[in-house]
């Protein structure tokens, strides 16, 4: 394989975005945060891919974008172990 990061990135991809979509459908709360944990290490890893990739071509927006993603994929990566209820903000002006 000429290109291994691609395929990690198109694998993080996938991964991402069908343990992400899965997640959302599944009731149990222990396979629902092992599913968007995959969904977010995936999507972590693809994009800082990604980011690099596009920042050595020259495509400094397109790059910070991914980065920015990666960071935000990062953040909300912390809070999949918690109970949805959790999650939430509890004010009233949230609803």
């Amino acid at each position: 394989m000429k290109r291994p990061l691609n395929a990690v990135a198109i694998v993080g991809l996938l991964l991402g975005g069908i343990c992400g979509m899965t997640g959302t459908f599944v009731a149990d709360p222990k396979l629902r945060a092992v599913l968007w944990g995959i969904d977010g290490l995936g999507l972590i890893v693809a994009t800082a891919i990604l980011a690099l990739k596009n920042f050595r071509a020259g495509n400094d927006a397109v790059a910070a974008g991914f980065l920015i993603y990666s960071i935000g994929e990062s953040v909300m990566l912390s809070g999949v172990s918690q109970p949805l209820e959790a999650m939430h903000c509890g004010q009233p002006h949230c609803c």
